[in-house]
């Protein structure tokens, strides 16, 4: 009795059970290859355990196995008194038909409709809420895993975000459920980093497009020099520029051709606008325009689609100069780090962006108070220091208490202020 990985006449890897007199041959679309095998093995020495003590449970790993006739329970006989209870499938349909812009933003929408019919609806949605189980969740969880070849971030975004929500507008209707995710443990997954560019490399990708993309350089400037977020600049209207005064109100944002408001409260802000900047949408801006019209707009005059635009003319920059590629959101990761890098105060840096000092402590923590000198480099600077590196130390130590002051201020922003001198001035002793 037990449960071995072993690959079938195709070459696809299958689970090979015994247990209780029954022998078994479980597919996957798995190739044979030692990469394949390693996201096995774990599942399958968990069957093996569960075989061995007694307490297998075919239908949680195997919803559709070959053997799923053995283990199906009876069906109850219908109560005619009771209304039938519309399944996962039917009760998705009524749930999607409010879910419209602006109320639901278009992504959400889009991810739900994706979510629902390439993962849940094969599995759950033959199913009513009620009928719905832990092991049912956590069968589907090892579907999505194992045979669709999802990652864990990808699975946790379907059940613990879609799925879940369904079943909080579900009881916000009336109906008692008890929600089986609640019971779901997930393994932690590392977060991923902000990847910034260095001052060399947004210099190098501006350069770039002032260059060779003169049309699309005031939408990269803009970018890089104020870190606000892409949707957010394509949906900027020319009302919300006031560049005699240097100004930019950041109060919608746009994506998938909606507009909609931003990301989060903080998000509605009014910014300064670097001098350089101003400059440079001076010398975009029309003669004559509405102000509804958009800032930055394609060379057809219609609105920036964000997708389009990086496939257009962003990736082809990092070919042109040879810089490693990042993704679009990397113009605000750039601002924000190197603010940070150079002393900037966090609270000042988050309501600047439209963001939280917690965020960033947590996503740019690294750059803030950064320094280019190691400390064991240091340690030898202060026991023998030359200038060169005694002048590194001083400035690393620099930025160091640069950073603790400004953390504790952005924590405590009332325990750290200056004494007022009053109207009088300040004369010398």
């Amino acid at each position: 009795m037990g449960c071995q990985i072993r690959t079938n006449q195709h070459g696809y890897l299958a689970f090979s059970l015994h247990f209780n007199g029954i022998r078994s041959w479980e597919g996957t679309k798995l190739r044979d290859t030692p990469k394949n095998r390693a996201r096995l093995e774990p599942l399958a020495q968990e069957i093996e355990s569960d075989i061995r003590r007694g307490r297998f449970a075919y239908l949680r790993y195997f919803p559709n196995g070959n053997k799923r006739h053995l283990f199906a329970p009876s069906p109850e006989p219908s109560d005619p008194s009771k209304p039938a209870q519309p399944t996962i499938a039917q009760r998705f349909e009524h749930w999607m038909e409010g879910a419209c812009p602006p109320l639901v933003r278009p992504s959400l929408i889009r991810d739900r409709h994706q979510h629902f019919r390439l993962y849940l609806f094969p599995k759950i949605g033959h199913l009513t809420l009620d009928e719905l189980t832990l092991a049912d969740v956590e069968a589907l969880r090892a579907f999505l895993l194992a045979e669709k070849d999802l990652s864990i971030k990808t699975t946790k975004n379907i059940l613990q975000g879609t799925l879940s929500a369904f079943f909080r507008d579900a009881r916000r209707q009336g109906l008692t459920l008890n929600n089986p995710l609640a019971g779901m443990t997930w393994p932690r997954h590392s977060a991923q980093l902000p990847d910034p560019f260095n001052e060399e490399e947004r210099d190098a990708v501006l350069t770039y497009f002032r260059n060779k993309r003169p049309f699309e350089y005031p939408f990269v400037a803009t970018l890089f020099m104020t870190g606000i977020r892409p949707s957010e600049a394509t949906a900027l209207r020319r009302e919300d520029l006031d560049l005699s005064r240097g100004r930019m109100m950041i109060r919608r944002s746009r994506h998938l051709g909606v507009d909609s408001a931003p990301k989060t409260a903080r998000s509605e802000r009014t910014i300064p606008l670097p001098p350089e900047l101003v400059q440079i949408l001076k010398g975009c801006q029309p003669l004559h325009f509405a102000p509804d019209d958009f800032v930055f707009t394609n060379r057809r005059g219609g609105p920036v689609v964000q997708d389009e635009w990086a496939k257009t003319f962003w990736y082809r920059a990092f070919r042109a100069t040879g810089i490693r590629p990042r993704k679009f959101y990397a113009t605000r990761h750039t601002y924000i780090s190197l603010a940070l890098t150079y002393g900037a105060n966090p609270k000042h840096v988050a309501e600047y962006c439209g963001t939280s000092v917690m965020m960033i402590e947590r996503h740019y923590g690294r750059f803030m108070g950064a320094s280019d000198i190691d400390p064991l480099t240091a340690a030898k600077a202060a026991a023998s220091p030359t200038p060169e590196l005694k002048t590194r130390a001083a400035e690393g130590a620099k930025r160091q208490t640069l950073r603790q002051t400004f953390e504790q201020a952005a924590r405590f922003p009332f325990k750290i202020k200056a004494s007022p001198t009053g109207f009088e001035p300040v004369l010398p002793a």
